[in-house]
């Protein structure tokens, strides 16, 4: 088909086939509107709604994409194959990837990632898959959405009854192994659905069977090197790679509100939170103003965002262990980096994610920013005399910017200081 014919620059230089190429492509005929937007009430019981997720710059996009152009023609052959369907299927674009922003103005989103979930009207999943779907895959999944919908419309009192019924469809169609992950899932929900929230066990499922899924794939693609994730990220353009990984997750995860629980389920896939352009960072913008500005009253003054980590990756948790063999080194940096925890407290101060930092950055409309490289970013100070913040990554000597902190005076602490955290 024409969309496997497409090789791209990227999987020549990575060495790996890539569908994310377009060559001679057709101009859009698919209209992606934005996400989560609201449905026609009249179309509100038959409508699905296929959300197409990308790792793309949220702030520098056009719509759908690296991927919308591939999804051109499993839509249009899907829609001409099942009569009716063009009409109650909605599509809709989300890009969440780091902005170049973040990453000193280069865009590094490699490879191309994308994610595509079926929903109801209310955005409650019914089912998804990874990488660009061939159209009969296209027309599966949109059948596996239309039974789960018909699961969901029955009476039942008993809430687990949809996750079993799932995970016996789903176990008819992944290996042993899966299937015993599958079932003692189930075991575990059942036990503790009354007291575990939706985002905790997304969060939850989504680790374990991420272990599962990239121990999996060592064996299954020959993977052995960090760097081999890449390659991964790239196969994973083929919906075929992860789809052990997706059957298993559906009947523990479907009928969840895709809006709330979206960044919990993209997450492990991505290797990173999700950025979304749209979300709302108005608490953490109206904070650093209120410093800038009184900082900016008393000629001096810093605050100081402290960045979550990332997630940890499975395939690159060799790479810190390679480096952490020097214990005594290792002592050594780990009391440095609690003085500067310590100094961080002298000075306004707050711990952001990835979204919050990337909203910052630009409401306040910073330079470019490299939280990635040499290494990952660790702190981030807003020194009010300079027009760049500085940023500490994980491998910096600790003591220069200890002594740094200590030089400089801390600006008066604003009642919107959250001092408990």
């Amino acid at each position: 088909m024409r969309k496997r014919m497409m090789i791209t620059f990227l999987g020549l230089m990575i060495g790996s086939t890539s569908v994310a190429a377009l060559a001679d492509a057709p101009s859009s005929t698919v209209l992606w509107d934005k996400p989560f937007s609201s449905q026609p009430q009249s179309l509100a019981n038959n409508t699905l709604v296929l959300l197409l997720i990308t790792n793309d710059d949220p702030f520098d996009v056009v719509p759908g994409g690296w991927a919308g152009e591939l999804m051109e023609e499993p839509i249009a052959e899907v829609s001409q194959q099942r009569i009716g369907l063009r009409d109650r299927l909605a599509t809709q674009f989300l890009p969440t990837g780091i902005p170049s922003s973040l990453t000193a103005g280069e865009p590094r989103n490699l490879p191309p990632r994308a994610v595509v979930a079926i929903c109801n009207s209310d955005y409650r999943l019914l089912s998804l898959c990874v990488g660009i779907p061939e159209t009969n895959e296209l027309s599966a999944l949109i059948e596996d959405a239309e039974e789960v919908q018909t699961l969901m419309g029955i009476p039942n009192d008993d809430p687990s009854e949809l996750i079993r019924e799932l995970a016996e469809r789903s176990a008819e169609r992944v290996g042993r192994r899966w299937q015993q992950w599958i079932a003692q899932a189930v075991t575990d929900i059942e036990n503790n659905q009354a007291d575990e929230a939706v985002a905790d066990r997304i969060d939850r499922l989504g680790q374990r069977f991420e272990q599962a899924y990239l121990a999996e794939a060592r064996l299954r693609f020959g993977l052995s090197d960090p760097e081999d994730y890449t390659r991964l990220g790239l196969l994973e353009q083929h919906v075929s790679t992860r789809q052990p990984w997706c059957d298993s997750m559906i009947p523990l995860i479907a009928n969840t509100d895709l809006r709330q629980h979206y960044r919990k389920l993209i997450q492990p896939i991505w290797g990173h939170p999700p950025v979304d352009a749209a979300a709302d960072a108005s608490e953490l913008i109206d904070w650093a103003a209120t410093h800038i500005d009184q900082a900016a009253t008393e000629k001096q003054g810093t605050f100081v965002l402290s960045l979550q980590s990332p997630i940890a990756n499975a395939m690159t948790q060799k790479r810190g262990q390679d480096q952490a063999n020097d214990a005594g080194k290792q002592n050594r940096v780990t009391k440095a980096w609690d003085r500067v925890a310590s100094s961080v407290q002298l000075h306004p101060n707050r711990e952001v994610n990835l979204q919050e930092l990337a909203l910052l950055s630009r409401a306040q409309q910073w330079p470019a920013i490299d939280i990635q490289r040499p290494s990952m970013a660790r702190y981030i100070f807003v020194d009010a005399a300079k027009p760049t913040p500085l940023v500490v990554h994980v491998t910096d000597p600790p003591g220069r910017f200890a002594a740094v902190l200590q030089r400089s005076k801390p600006s008066t602490k604003s009642k919107l200081q959250p001092d408990a955290e």
